[in-house]
């Protein structure tokens, strides 16, 4: 946090308990909707202890790791191969 680009305030285990809600909850990875993204930062905060700012942040990680997991033919997983996909995962 505070600028550091190494570190955005959450871990890949976090993204991933995220995405594993908002998988069950049936959210569509390409989920935009406002008050969506503000609930789901609100469980991200309350499971994972991270601030308003870094738990929006981490529900976005947690669809783009959907979005990438669902799209990849070869069914890598993005937080194990990372590096593949250049987002960051690691």
């Amino acid at each position: 946090m505070g600028g550091d680009h190494d570190d955005p305030g959450f871990t890949d285990e976090q993204i991933g308990d995220v995405a594993g809600i908002l998988e069950a909850d049936g959210i569509s990875a390409d989920e935009q909707d406002e008050a969506v993204m503000r609930r789901y930062a609100g469980i991200a905060a309350a499971r994972c202890g991270t601030d308003a700012e870094t738990s929006i942040r981490l529900v976005g990680e947690a669809l783009l790791y959907l979005k990438l997991k669902a799209s990849d033919s070869s069914q890598a997983d993005p937080l194990q191969d990372g590096a593949r996909f250049g987002a960051g995962f690691s």
